[in-house]
């Protein structure tokens, strides 16, 4: 629902508008297949303030629904197209034709690019939204377990290699193995000598694993940028290639604050058709990462990790939670075992958009996986509209 915010109204002839509709007062923003658009209505494009507000807000395409006058063609052919240029954002413009009661239309009706031209068809933002459809085709993932704390990155390539032989992976699309999987989480003094660049030569080998078997593989690893060190994830593509890299944004406590520098910014890819937000542990406990992943289209969200056992419900309770708030499927690949008196919880899942588990580990090592149902988004997302329901709840006024 919007309402129209901006008080008067062109013409004399309408005033009387103003009395029969209240003004409103906010804009509206909504999420569309990984776009943010923005509802405005007719005179509201002719202010510049509005639609840069839009535009500062994040929107990608302003959708103008409006009863444009024969009166006004600058309004269509100058303004219109100025708005979308000058905020380098789409603006669809939707007018009417003909006359209504005397009032004669301009139609003129139009979709303007973000350089201010006049895209040759409508089907153009149509085929634009397409590329960010829901995936179309069923996923396998499966998820890592390992108790490997101690392990030289030698034991950790073949351990990965085996994984892909267990019967939860035969045939699987993606392996997720958790946090820190190159050095151990309770590396401590010892990072700096492990942390290497994102074409390292461990990614380097498990870029040939991921070859080898035709697999995608996400996995946690120190990074070295210069003299910085970060919390990071790699995602390698079954061609080998490097497709995703995500530092953790929050570090929790002082441990990992010692040895890392934070990350700034969320990391979505592709992935057979699915939008995937690769995030870091203690990043899913913020209801807003995963929040904003979903808003950004993410259908599926890995979360590498390392659980102590002294949290059980993080991976018990506010990880299903997340999967069942934001309608997406997550897959969390915790350790298992015990690093340096450092007690993994185990308990590795991935939870469907319903917040039902589909998988879950116990407390030792293995791997778990499940096929991903694109269908169970669309399902899980029109039986309670979380994303589109919460659209305005992150300024709430106080009373």
């Amino acid at each position: 629902m919007y309402q129209l915010f901006v008080e008067s109204v062109p013409h004399v002839a309408q005033l009387d508008l103003v009395e029969q509709w209240p003004s409103g007062a906010a804009l509206t923003l909504f999420p569309l297949k990984g776009w943010k658009l923005a509802l405005i209505v007719c005179y509201e494009v002719e202010f510049p303030e509005v639609v840069r507000a839009a535009a500062l807000h994040g929107a990608d395409l302003v959708l103008v629904p409006t009863a444009l006058s024969s009166e006004w063609p600058q309004v269509a052919r100058a303004v219109v197209p100025t708005r979308a240029f000058e905020n380098g954002l789409f603006l669809t413009y939707a007018n009417h034709a003909g006359v209504d009661q005397g009032y004669e239309f301009l139609g003129e009706s139009c979709i303007m690019g973000p350089d201010g031209r006049a895209l040759s068809t409508p089907q153009f933002i149509s085929s634009m939204l397409s590329s960010r459809m829901p995936p179309q085709k069923p996923l396998h993932v499966s998820v890592f377990q390992s108790a490997c704390a101690d392990a030289a990155p030698a034991e950790l390539i073949a351990a990965l290699d085996a994984a892909l032989d267990d019967p939860a992976a035969r045939g699987t699309d993606l392996l997720l193995a958790p946090e820190l999987f190159l050095g151990g989480y309770r590396a401590g003094p010892r990072i700096a000598a492990i942390a290497e660049s994102r074409d390292g030569p461990f990614a380097r080998a498990v870029a040939g694993i991921a070859r080898k078997r035709g697999v995608a593989i996400a996995y946690g690893y120190p990074e070295r940028d210069g003299a910085a060190i970060y919390n990071a994830a790699a995602v390698i593509g079954a061609d080998g290639g490097l497709i995703a890299h995500h530092r953790k944004m929050r570090l929790p406590g002082a441990y990992e604050k010692q040895w890392f520098e934070t990350g700034t910014a969320l990391t979505l890819f592709m992935l057979n058709g699915w939008r995937v937000a690769p995030i870091v542990c203690y990043e899913v406990e913020f209801p807003e990462v995963v929040r904003a992943a979903a808003r950004h289209g993410a259908d599926l969200v890995l979360v590498p990790t390392a659980l102590s056992s002294e949290w059980p419900q993080v991976a018990r309770a506010v990880v299903p939670t997340r999967a069942f708030e934001n309608g997406l499927f997550l897959a969390y690949a915790n350790h298992a075992g015990v690093d340096q008196g450092y007690e993994f919880l185990g308990e590795s899942c991935i939870a469907g958009p319903d917040g039902h588990d589909l998988a879950r580990a116990a407390a030792f090592p293995c791997v778990i996986g499940a096929t991903l149902d694109p269908s169970a988004i669309a399902r899980a997302r029109a039986r309670i509209p979380f994303l589109s329901d919460s659209m305005g709840l992150e300024e709430l006024p106080a009373k």
